[in-house]
């Protein structure tokens, strides 16, 4: 296109000259113009000559860019029709792309959920593993509270055994209290040591025999919890008689549930030193 433009101006700039010329040769009068055309024949015959190899030159240029055109037009024309198909190439690659992407990443979500799935199934299995322990320990804490009672009891009935045994065998005054510190069970030695009979024993408080606080663990209160710890000391016994002996205990609270266990060794003997000083005693009404 540019080289037609080229070609066009080319041509009128001719024109243009060949009506000037034209122009000048009708302004000169005929005197002139015979004086002229011998004279110019030759200058006509050299700008024709000149003329004619500018148009030639023009024409070149003219075909030339003509060709230059129709190819430039040409190659435009295979290019749009080109271009139709080069963009179904293009998308056809796409989507073999997009197939690819899509078949890499079905590939990865299955390895995922694979994944998830093994993670899931160890979670799961940790977690029946926890319930199985946790179902397990509360069967066995729900056992030890219904069989508790019955371990009581028969810890209670062992302690009773042991203590009928132990009143029974000792050689040394054992006996029996309980919260309320009243006499529950006596061996013979007791009875003899206190100065009681067995029917009224059971009518006495420790307190009857002790000033009050002499033996501080007696003030232990009763627990269902049985117990083993040992207490020693010595201590003075007023008997019934007004005497005195003075011993040796060992308290034991709680031998039994609700039960303290006490023993005495006496050593010596006493003769009634405050008559004026009556027995304490605590009888059942």
């Amino acid at each position: 296109m540019v080289a037609l433009e080229q070609a066009t101006l080319r041509l009128q700039h001719v024109r243009s000259t060949l009506t000037e010329l034209g122009r000048s040769v009708v302004r000169v009068s005929k005197s002139e113009l015979r004086k002229v055309l011998a004279s110019s024949l030759d200058a006509i015959v050299v700008t024709n000559d000149k003329i004619t190899n500018q148009l030639s030159v023009a024409l070149e240029q003219l075909t030339v860019d003509l060709h230059r055109g129709q190819n430039a037009v040409t190659r435009l024309v295979k290019s749009a029709a080109d271009k139709p198909r080069r963009l179904r190439e293009a998308v056809r690659t796409r989507e073999s792309d997009l197939q690819k992407v899509l078949a890499s990443s079905l590939d990865a979500i299955v390895v995922t959920n694979d994944k998830i799935t093994n993670q899931l199934s160890t979670a799961l299995g940790q977690l029946t593993v926890h319930l199985h322990r946790g179902q397990n320990a509360v069967t066995r804490l729900v056992r030890s509270a219904a069989d508790r009672p019955r371990r009581l009891r028969e810890a209670a009935r062992t302690r009773k055994s042991d203590l009928q045994s132990l009143l029974a065998n000792s050689f040394e005054a054992v006996v029996v209290m309980n919260g309320d510190r009243r006499f529950v069970a006596a061996n013979p030695a007791a009875l003899y040591l206190f100065g009681v009979s067995e029917v009224n024993i059971s009518r006495f408080t420790i307190d009857a025999f002790f000033p009050r606080g002499q033996i501080r663990y007696f003030d232990a209160k009763g627990s269902p919890l049985i117990g083993r710890q040992e207490r020693v000391g010595k201590c003075e016994i007023r008997r019934l008689d007004g005497s005195i002996r003075v011993a040796e205990y060992v308290f034991v609270a709680n031998f039994a549930p609700f039960q303290h266990l006490c023993r005495f060794v006496a050593y010596r003997k006493h003769s009634p030193r405050d008559q004026s000083h009556p027995v304490q005693r605590t009888e059942t009404k």
